[in-house]
């Protein structure tokens, strides 16, 4: 069967004749008579146009009369699907060209000169020169070189797989599979080039003398080269063997290694590549080694672990998953076998541990939520690469669960929680199972038809009841406590008709049960009741609150206690099994008011935008009494006569639950509160025009408070000790400023012990000095210059790098090197300055003179160029004249890969650790460290 070809180009339609058939076994019919001859008057047009036309060729020239930039376009027509063999192409081939078309009848080629372009289905193909061999559906592309050989202008082409770059590319349309030399391609923001690839109808890449990298410049800082690579479009590259470079030289080789394709989700499967080091106790090791699964977009799963060479090893795994914010969690275990000194040593030990953990949190409804934490661990050393590091801080492995459950329209509140903690240094486990119940206030006497301003409108009630459960378990002893807390509240506010005052009345009634088991012999129950009672006046007027409340205690042990001296002399403590109540109560008052003073500064509003000033002064009086309870008309307390006849009183409660009983108390305290604000001109642009804050704002620019005492009932030493404290946040978070000072009424001997004499009396002044307390901290930056967004990676990654990194800052702080120090330099940030510092001065001996502390601690970084840093981190104690650790960082940005070098100079924590990373997400873990420990030995750890 004769296929038709067409040419259109401006106006002009040329019918290309001839014998070309797209494939040899694609038509089932044999060509008839008057194809031929259709055939041979369209190749005799053809030649009277051109001029001249071989028997081979059919070569067809874009109309010179046109504009340049004009293309020539073609198709190739195929049969229906219902018609073609099995071979036949499934849809349309479009071609074009710039320059010329030029056909082979006899080879049934056509050859595409000048800015071809090709076009089937999701293929796409631009070049200088293209040939297709239509029966064999095959097609070449070739670069344009110049005289020494180097690529002008590449073949590009594209399919679902990416966009790719070639000198040479060999491609067929029905397998898909294809053939292609020095291609460069850029997958997901990383970039690949090969010298010989063969493309697999899946859209695998097989590629020879390999080459990728992330870095998107013209020049490549830094990248990979393998002999041998294998390229999963969307998922991960397979290499080996594997040499860093990095600016042209050889880093380091590994024998094999995975690069995941897919940056944008940052959670692709592979390998988890291991770091290399030593440490005195594994010997040359191995860690953090593994391979990460991603089994979906909802769960993946992680297996990791370390090796030593002097035997130690470690194993764990971690299971997470999450569903669209319904629920979360994760499974993770562990274990580790630690080899101390050599065998026949006589310290010579072997240290097994485990740890597990299981997580959850699922939202079950609106209304009701459920959270568990669950760890468990042995009672053994926990190693640094552990899956839980947290566990190096915190020497317990504490588990929690919870579930809440809120009432109607947030009417109220249920849940029911649960802890264990369990001591890694001992076998202490405690278990504590708590329920609480809250309801908000609501009023019993309100009708729905009621406007709430009626007394027994007001009337309100919030009930409320906790119980807890406390078991704890150790090798020696056994304990169970159960505590309930239960109760609620009265409420009523309202106005005297006509008096402008407001009037809060407020009930409480709290039951409190409490119950201990050890033995049968020890254990102890108690009921406390309490009931106070409050009332409030607020006369807004005056600006006066005035406040007065009852607190009435009665509580019931279950045991009481006698003393008495026996004939050897001995004191003897008999415990009677009896309950008994005891009745406290005590009263508080308190009044507080607000008196102010206006300062306008009249002119200076106008020259340096101060307007006015303000200051607040909030005297706040209380006084506090409750009876002696301890005296003996109340029988609560008891007393015997020792063996050297002095009588010596107790309290027969001691030891039961709930069994205290106070001593007199009678005190007056009185505080004031200076509150200083300033009116400044301003000018903010979004308030509205008769916004007054559009022009003016308020600034509070210092804090004063004073506070003292006396204590009426006591027997000496009423006044109290006076406390002076002030702060300014006003240039917060530039400056901020505080102090504090303690003084005392009383004197002291010569020895510094407090007496019972005012300072004064002893010749000193009206008030001791104590103490005094001065701080201050200032933190200045450079404005923040232009940059890139790095995007967030998926959820499940982000949680795991926060957590760690959490875990890891702590482990900067304590050892001043860490795994990841060099990949958090903000290089955009020109220079930063932080400063803080404390002075404290005390003198509890007047006798002796006042004893200085004095300390200042300065951090700060500055770009001394684009991408150089140096920031340094010191201290300075004056009081023992020496340096607090000072840290010396230096790092530098490469564009896609950075370096850092730290150095403690002198110290406790004297060390120096060098990193070198590849700034890509997904390829953090890829480092090249070297360090010298504080606890002595090095270590280069890849």
């Amino acid at each position: 069967m004769w296929r038709w070809l067409r040419l259109c180009h401006g106006r002009h339609v040329f019918a290309a004749v001839g014998l070309l058939l797209l494939s040899e076994t694609a038509y089932s019919q044999t060509p008839t008579v008057e194809d031929a001859a259709r055939a041979m008057k369209s190749a005799q047009r053809k030649r009277d146009i051109s001029g001249a036309l071989d028997t081979n060729a059919a070569i067809i020239p874009l109309d010179t009369l046109k504009r340049t930039d004009s293309v020539a376009t073609e198709k190739l027509l195929v049969q229906d699907s219902t018609t073609t063999g099995k071979d036949d192409l499934d849809t349309v081939v479009v071609y074009s060209a710039k320059d010329s078309i030029v056909y082979d009848l006899r080879e049934k080629r056509v050859r595409l000169n000048g800015a071809a372009k090709v076009t089937y289905q999701e293929f796409k193909l631009e070049a200088p020169t293209v040939s297709i061999f239509t029966p064999e559906n095959l097609l070449n592309a070739d670069a344009s070189l110049d005289s020494m050989g180097y690529v002008i202008l590449p073949a590009k082409f594209s399919d679902a797989s990416g966009n790719y770059e070639a000198e040479k590319l060999a491609y067929n349309f029905k397998s898909r599979k294809g053939k292609i030399r020095e291609v460069y391609t850029n997958i997901e923001q990383a970039y690949y080039r090969g010298d010989q690839i063969k493309r697999q109808e899946t859209g695998e890449l097989f590629i020879n003398g390999g080459y990728y990298t992330t870095c998107n410049e013209d020049h490549w800082h830094y990248w990979f080269y393998c002999s041998q690579m294998k390229l999963v479009p969307n998922e991960r590259v397979f290499a080996r063997p594997v040499v860093l470079y990095i600016e042209g030289v050889p880093v380091f080789v590994l024998p094999y290694a995975f690069f995941p394709t897919q940056r944008s989700s940052g959670r692709a499967s592979g390998i988890i590549m291991p770091n290399y080091g030593f440490d005195n106790t594994r010997g040359f090791t191995l860690a953090r080694g593994g391979y990460y699964w991603a089994i979906s977009d909802f769960t993946d799963l992680k297996f990791e672990g370390d090796f030593g060479t002097r035997g130690s090893w470690r194993l764990g795994s971690q299971f997470r998953y999450a569903l669209n914010g319904e629920f979360r969690g994760r499974i993770s275990g562990e274990f580790q076998r630690l080899f101390f000194n050599e065998s026949g040593d006589p310290d010579y030990r072997i240290n097994e541990s485990w740890n597990m953990i299981v997580e959850h949190s699922q939202e079950l409804t609106p209304y009701t939520r459920i959270t568990a934490n669950l760890n468990f661990s042995s009672l053994s050393t926990v190693g640094i690469t552990s899956i839980n590091p947290s566990n190096i801080f915190n020497l317990q492995a504490t588990s929690t669960a919870r579930l809440d459950q809120i009432i109607g329209d947030n009417e109220g509140s249920l849940s029911l929680g649960f802890i264990r903690n369990q001591s890694l240094e001992t076998s202490d486990v405690s278990n504590n199972i708590n329920f609480t119940f809250a309801k908000t206030r609501f009023f019993p006497f309100r009708s729905k038809k009621s406007d709430g301003t009626s007394l027994f409108d007001q009337f309100g009630i919030d009930p409320r009841l906790s119980i807890d459960a406390f078991l704890r378990d150790t090798d020696t002893t056994s304990s169970r406590d159960l505590n309930s807390q239960g109760g609620f509240s009265f409420n009523l506010q309202f106005r005297p008709g006509g008096t402008g005052f407001l009037v809060n009345l407020s009930q409480s009634i709290n039951l409190n049960t409490a119950y201990r088991f050890t033995t049968a012999e020890l254990d102890r129950s108690g009921v406390q009741l309490t009931a106070p009672i409050s009332a409030g006046i607020t006369v807004p007027a005056l600006n006066l609150n005035l406040s007065s409340s009852l607190n009435f205690n009665y509580s019931v042990a279950d045991r009481t206690i006698e003393r008495f001296v026996d004939t050897a002399g001995s004191v003897v403590t008999l415990v009677r099994r009896s309950p008994e109540s005891i009745t406290t109560y005590g009263i508080n008052l308190s009044a507080q008011t607000r008196l102010y003073g206006i300062l306008f500064t009249g002119a200076l509003g106008n020259l340096i935008g101060l307007k006015a000033l303000r200051h607040t002064l909030i005297p706040n009086l209380s006084y506090n009494y409750n009876p002696d309870f301890t005296s003996e008309k109340n029988s609560y307390f008891a007393s015997y006569v020792d063996q050297n006849g002095n009588t010596v009183r107790y309290n027969r409660f001691e030891g039961a639950f709930f069994g205290g009983v106070p001593g007199e108390s009678q005190s007056l305290s009185l505080s004031l509160s200076n509150v200083f604000d300033a009116k400044i001109k301003t000018l903010d642009t979004t308030k509205a025009i008769d916004d007054p804050a559009r022009t003016e704002k308020n600034i509070q620019f210092l804090l004063a408070n004073i506070s003292g005492g006396y204590n009426f009932a006591a027997s000496e030493f009423n006044v109290q000790p006076i406390s002076i404290s002030a702060s300014s946040n006003t240039l917060a978070p530039l400056f901020t400023l505080n102090g504090s000072a303690q003084f005392d009424y009383y004197g002291t001997d010569s020895a510094g012990t407090r007496i019972n004499q005012s300072y004064q009396s002893l010749g000193g002044g009206l008030l001791r000095f104590i103490s005094a307390d001065l701080g201050f901290s200032m933190s200045l930056r450079g404005e923040r210059g232009g940059g890139e967004t790095v995007q967030n990676q998926d959820s499940l990654r982000q949680s795991e790098i926060n957590a760690q990194a959490n875990v890891q800052q702590r482990l900067i702080e304590q050892t001043n090197f860490g795994r990841n120090f060099g990949q958090n330099v903000d290089f955009e940030i020109p220079w930063d300055l932080s400063l803080n510092g404390s002075v404290r001065a005390s003198q509890p001996n007047p006798f002796i003179p006042i004893e200085l502390q004095a300390q200042i601690n300065i951090s700060g970084a500055v770009s001394i160029t684009k991408n150089w840093k140096l920031s340094m981190n010191t201290g300075y104690n004056f009081t023992n004249a020496q340096f607090i650790v000072p840290n010396v960082r230096i790092s530098r940005d490469f564009h896609c890969w950075s370096m850092s070098f730290q150095w403690v100079p002198i110290g406790q924590f004297k060390s120096y650790f060098f990193q070198l990373n590849l700034k890509a997400p997904e390829l953090q873990d890829i480092r090249i460290e070297k360090a010298s420990r504080p606890a002595g030995g090095s270590a280069a750890i890849f």
